[in-house]
């Protein structure tokens, strides 16, 4: 329908998508990628190694990565993987450490009774 095209691109030019290029092929990294979806998440393309550090470096946070995708399951994939992997769960594991301090230290009311 004609007169629909108009609210059809709209739509379209606001789903846009964006790609940061985390770590080239070097000596020291492989090609890591993020790819940052129209609703805001983010995915991580291949873990090599010097991944984690390339994260540090351009404030990408671990955390907000929803998922990885591997191209292939060779090292220049997956090298950094194991490293990734370790550092989300401590991320995870201080983070609700953290929570139940904070909720211990709030003030309690007396019961009324």
């Amino acid at each position: 329908d004609p007169e629909n095209v108009p609210s059809i691109l709209a739509n379209a030019c606001e789903m846009t998508s964006s790609l940061r290029v985390l770590t080239t092929a070097s000596v020291d990294s492989s090609p890591s990628l993020v790819l940052v979806a129209p609703n805001g998440s983010r995915i991580l393309v291949d873990c090599g190694e010097g991944t984690q550090r390339a994260c540090l470096e351009s404030n990408q946070r671990i955390s907000t990565l929803r998922s990885i995708c591997l191209t292939s399951l060779e090292v220049s994939s997956t090298g950094g993987l194991p490293g990734l992997l370790l550092t989300a769960a401590d991320v995870q594991q201080l983070t609700t450490a953290s929570e139940s301090a904070k909720a211990k230290l709030k003030p309690q009311r007396p019961n009324p009774d």
